[in-house]
């Protein structure tokens, strides 16, 4: 899996993704890692996924990501959930009327087990 680190878009007026997007509006499960050991499940909080790609998955979430990794889970967390090692590559600032939002765009690395 990877992202388009181009500077410029692959065709005139496109995106830099290298993959389809599609709106994925669910749930989902992150957690900062250090690329070592799996973070426990109380290091993971709820964010509102947007959208996904075979490359990158998109995402609103009321904390802020520090990490530069991000371990993401998909499922449920009691069903054999799916767990994607991921980068992060774009965060933005919203200012909601509920507050602030942080606006996150991830590169999709590695599917991991654990």
């Amino acid at each position: 899996m990877g992202h388009s680190d181009q500077k410029q878009p692959l065709f005139p007026g496109s995106e830099k993704r290298l993959s389809v997007r599609v709106v994925y509006e669910t749930l989902l499960l992150v957690a900062e890692w250090d690329g070592a050991a799996f973070p426990p499940f109380s290091a993971f909080w709820e964010v509102q996924a947007k959208d996904l790609s075979a490359t990158g998955v998109g995402f609103l979430s009321d904390r802020e990501p520090k990490a530069e990794h991000l371990l993401l889970m998909f499922g449920n967390p009691q069903a054999k959930p799916i767990f994607i090692k991921a980068r992060v590559v774009h965060r933005a600032i919203l200012q909601t009327p509920q507050g602030v939002v942080y606006r996150v765009g991830c590169e999709l690395l590695q599917r991991m087990t654990s």
